[in-house]
């Protein structure tokens, strides 16, 4: 095999791969800080033992430190690119982006009937670490075109893409409720997993499939293109998902009294964790003509067409099923709206007034439609 043939292979089928890959750790978060309540001292000290200690014997639940709060931010990036000249008329590319992030978070100052001055952390009050909730975001992202040529006056685009996207809210708790403690009427201490954190979650997974294809004629150029696209959202929240528990004081709380304020969320039909879900597809078939009547005009037409279609089941709400509403309307929560049929002509315009690029008049008019934005 001699040098040049080799030479030309490798030009031919060129590779090209970039990694990076980053990770950022962070040993502290100074937000927290602020956590130390002004008093903290001896007293303080002890009722934070006691109530821990507590925690840990009576109900087997470790809360954390409250004083060494190991917090921060992780990133993690990948990004991987492939390019492939298949010959000369065949172009291949494939790209690959990963994301995850997490960042800690202090507990929420929020709560079930609220009647204290300040919230879990303060001047006053101290949340344990495992009381802490976590923000963690991770993306997938996946892109494959191929582009040919077909010779000089057609060409066309395969697209597919696909996106997984994932917002969740995590915990270093074992599964266990809050518990707030106050101390003279006002709020003081909290243990347990974070009122707003478990089932806190939104996912998303997106993938598309396109074809464009592209004919030169002598004064026109014509584009013509199928496209799907489905996605998927799942959205699940459920404040006080494993009870909240409130108690007057630390005595209460050791003596087994009852709390002052309970919560509980629980999901519909006996679901652990219930999400609401969301399945849609959507086909579409576009045409467009770009016409070059003169070389100072040209007029670009077309029409689009989509047809957008849900494609989950939805749960019935007999309550609702059950009433009447205005004009005697009944509402079925099952029922996804029909499938309509969107057509959407377009026609716009160039004009190089002057023959020299000094004054170009554009204009255009259309009907455009869309999908509800999730």
């Amino acid at each position: 095999m001699s040098k040049d043939y080799l030479f030309d292979t490798v030009n031919e089928i060129a590779l090209q791969f970039v990694g990076i890959f980053q990770v950022f750790v962070f040993d502290s978060f100074l937000a927290f800080g602020a956590f130390v309540p002004s008093y903290f001292g001896a007293f303080v000290t002890a009722d934070m033992e006691e109530f821990a200690s507590i925690l840990r014997n009576q109900y087997n639940y470790e809360p954390g430190s409250y004083t060494d709060y190991d917090a921060g931010t992780f990133t993690n990036k990948i990004l991987a690119r492939v390019d492939w000249n298949i010959n000369m008329n065949n172009k291949f590319t494939i790209r690959y982006n990963y994301t995850k992030n997490k960042y800690t978070n202090p507990t929420s100052q929020s709560m079930p009937y609220k009647n204290v001055s300040h919230g879990h952390y303060g001047v006053a009050s101290m949340p344990f670490r495992n009381s802490c909730y976590d923000m963690n975001n991770l993306v997938h992202s996946l892109t494959a075109e191929l582009n040919s040529n077909f010779g000089g006056k057609m060409s066309n685009q395969i697209l597919g893409t696909y996106t997984k996207i994932a917002d969740e809210r995590g915990s270093d708790s074992s599964i266990f409720p809050m518990v707030d403690i106050l101390k003279d009427g006002d709020m003081f201490m909290t243990a347990g997993y974070e009122l707003y954190t478990y089932n806190n979650a939104v996912h998303n997974d997106i993938w598309t499939i396109t074809d464009n294809f592209t004919m030169n004629l002598d004064k026109h150029v014509l584009t013509a293109g199928l496209s799907y696209e489905h996605q998927y959202v799942g959205n699940s929240f459920m404040a006080c998902g494993l009870g909240y528990y409130r108690y007057n004081s630390l005595e209460d709380f050791r003596n087994g009294a009852a709390p002052t304020v309970y919560s509980l969320t629980y999901g519909y039909g006996g679901e652990d964790k219930p999400v609401a879900e969301l399945s849609f597809g959507q086909f579409s078939a576009y045409l467009q003509d770009m016409w070059s009547i003169t070389p100072y005009l040209k007029v670009t037409g077309g029409i689009r067409i989509d047809v957008p279609s849900y494609l989950n089941d939805l749960q019935e709400n007999k309550v609702v099923s059950g009433m009447t509403f205005a004009g005697g309307a009944k509402i079925n929560t099952s029922q996804w709206p029909s499938t309509k049929v969107m057509v959407s002509p377009r026609i716009g315009f160039n004009w190089d007034v002057l023959k020299d690029n000094t004054l170009r008049l554009r204009g255009g008019s259309g009907l455009f439609t869309g999908r509800i934005p999730f």
